[in-house]
């Protein structure tokens, strides 16, 4: 499934309802996101990272795309969960068990998560795989703030630590890691192959 959002309200709505076309007829969904897409300027920040200027969400040319993308999720961290459950029709939970399952047979006991937002990969992983140690990593202070609440009321404190870093220049040693993942984060990579590079690494 692939949603596309564009920089009018109008369009973003009527988007999710061509790529989900088993709630065409739900017209409920479709007036609830409309209805936050009109009220909350959060969405728009949601969209330009989507438009046509992805690589700079907010057009900002004195500013790089690894700033922008921090303070647009610093400002959209408290709609964060709730946009990816509405923006994808709730599969983007789906995904995360699909691959957290294809993990699981390397029976990993150490893990990054790259760019690990409110954390939503890194509680799953310590649900179904009950490593010892999972380290979530992302450039957004308030997105890991989401996600500290998060674990902490899932008791999970004792396995999951966050810590804000640069996916493009991480602070651990070669091999550090028995599996490194990742979800949605590697498309706001400034450096793709820096990126990948340094999750290879550790």
């Amino acid at each position: 499934m692939s949603i596309n959002i564009y920089t009018k309200t109008t369009s973003a709505c009527h988007n999710i309802i061509y790529f989900a076309p088993e709630f065409r007829y739900q017209t409920h969904l479709y007036k609830y996101f409309k209805q936050i897409a009109e009220n909350h300027i959060f969405i728009q920040n949601i969209i330009y990272m989507s438009d046509h200027s992805a690589v700079t969400p907010y057009g900002d040319g004195e500013t790089g795309k690894k700033g922008q993308v921090t303070t647009m999720f610093d400002r959209i961290a408290p709609y964060y969960d709730l946009l990816n459950r509405v923006l994808s029709a709730g599969i983007d939970t789906i995904w995360r068990k699909k691959a957290i399952r294809m993990l699981a047979a390397n029976s990993p006991n150490e893990i990054l998560d790259i760019a690990t937002g409110t954390a939503d990969l890194a509680i799953e992983a310590a649900r179904t795989l009950k490593p010892a140690k999972i380290i979530g990593l992302d450039i957004s202070a308030n997105m890991l703030k989401i996600g500290e609440d998060k674990i902490r009321k899932k008791n999970l404190s004792q396995t999951i630590s966050l810590e804000v870093g640069d996916s493009e220049q991480l602070r651990f040693s070669d091999a550090s890691f028995d599996a490194v993942m990742a979800a949605f984060g590697v498309r706001n990579f400034e450096n793709l192959q820096k990126g990948l590079s340094e999750m290879y690494r550790v």
